[in-house]
């Protein structure tokens, strides 16, 4: 092989390290974008966190725990532990509206106002008993059966 030959074959083989390189940083610079980005995404996002207990101060697991997002009319819904504790992440920054149900208690509402990447503890109580109305009603045809 010729001299320039030579030169022109490493040229070449030298380009494509260099392509190589290039590619895999480009691809590597990508990935660290998206990490980095997503990871501020989920820094942006709140957390409500709480505690739901009965009218005796007991804590009360399985009951159903809801946000509504005033902005977009988002819900997201959880169920509480085995120690009444409850967690919603990844809820953006504003006003909610807060509602807790469980058999037999009335249910408990209140708006919360979440920041941005923060948590907030909010624990609740059941102070009422479910109110039950029910009703019968009788209806009856009477007819003279030859009295």
């Amino acid at each position: 092989m010729g001299q320039a030959n030579q030169r022109h074959f490493h040229l070449i083989s030298r380009s494509r390290h260099i392509a190589r390189s290039s590619s895999i940083f480009g691809r590597t610079s990508v990935v660290l974008c998206l990490i980095v980005w997503g990871s501020l995404l989920e820094a942006a996002a709140s957390t409500l966190t709480g505690c739901l207990t009965d009218t005796q101060g007991q804590v009360v697991s399985g009951a159903t725990v809801s946000v509504l997002h005033r902005a977009d009319s988002s819900r997201r819904t959880a169920k509480t532990d085995q120690v009444g504790r409850f967690s919603l992440a990844g809820l953006d920054a504003g006003e909610y509206r807060l509602t807790a149900e469980f058999n037999g208690f009335a249910v408990l509402a209140r708006t919360i106002v979440l920041s941005a990447a923060g948590t907030t503890s909010v624990d609740m109580q059941f102070s009422n008993l479910a109110s039950r109305n029910d009703s019968i009603t009788v209806t009856a045809d009477v007819s003279d059966v030859g009295v």
